[in-house]
């Protein structure tokens, strides 16, 4: 449940600069979920989250790449969580990414995400 995989996130990192890596030698890379967290990671950067340390760099990350990031949960009529594509490529139905999507999303303050 959020935000134990940000806060773990961040204990990785941490340690990797604490073991003397340079964060410019750090890159942050992730695919779908791991997209995501990138992006958790760096919005955390900017807007820090209550109940996660604190990420203490002696200078920028080195880069960064996100490919598909799943970054909005919600399904509005303004933006579309999952298109009306069924059956036509996507792997999870949008009955399925809705359901997972309330379970993350469980017990999270409305404030906590956009």
């Amino acid at each position: 449940m959020f935000p134990t995989q940000l806060k773990q996130t961040v204990v990785v990192i941490q340690h990797l600069v604490d073991s003397g890596t340079k964060p410019q030698n750090i890159q942050l890379v992730g695919d779908s979920v791991g997209g995501t967290m990138v992006h958790q990671v760096l919005s955390y950067m900017l807007h820090p989250v209550e109940g996660v340390p604190a990420l203490k760099l002696s200078g920028p990350l080195g880069d960064g790449y996100v490919m598909s990031p799943w970054t909005r949960m919600l399904d509005t009529s303004d933006h579309c969580l999952v298109t009306d594509r069924e059956g036509k490529g996507d792997f999870l139905t949008r009955q399925v990414v809705l359901y997972w999507a309330n379970n993350v999303l469980d017990g999270v303050p409305k404030l906590a995400y956009p």
